[in-house]
């Protein structure tokens, strides 16, 4: 898998193109229901496009990051407002890469206030 990203990378790079770095935010299963009555709560949704993504994977399969500086990749990405998209330059698209072993993963970062956040982080080119 790392290879192939390698060589996509290489292709985009020596193409010039630009590359995306995307994030999805995840919000826990339990959040998707009332507590009050366990119906699913449809104003519960995700930060992202009011889109559903759950999470779904055990707590382990989350690429841990943090203390992460400003300058980051992953910073950069989760404090953009809307779509949460940044252009990467080829040391991030590096790092990028081998921090997942692949084109996307999913991160748990913890911010300052302490509190996680699930992403699903993905290139585009």
């Amino acid at each position: 898998m790392v290879m192939i990203a390698s060589a996509w990378m290489l292709a985009a790079l020596f193409a010039q193109r630009t590359i995306y770095l995307k994030a999805e935010e995840l919000v826990p299963l339990a959040c998707r229901f009332n507590s009050t009555d366990g119906k699913d709560d449809s104003k519960v949704q995700s930060a992202n496009n009011n889109k559903d993504p759950s999470l779904l994977t055990q707590e382990e399969q989350y690429i841990d990051l943090t203390n992460i500086r400003q300058r980051h990749w992953a910073y950069r990405l989760i404090k953009e407002e809307h779509e949460k998209s940044i252009v990467i330059n080829q040391d991030e698209l590096i790092n990028f890469v081998r921090t997942a072993k692949a084109t996307f993963g999913l991160f748990r970062i913890k911010t300052a206030d302490v509190s996680k956040h699930y992403f699903s982080m993905y290139l585009v080119f």
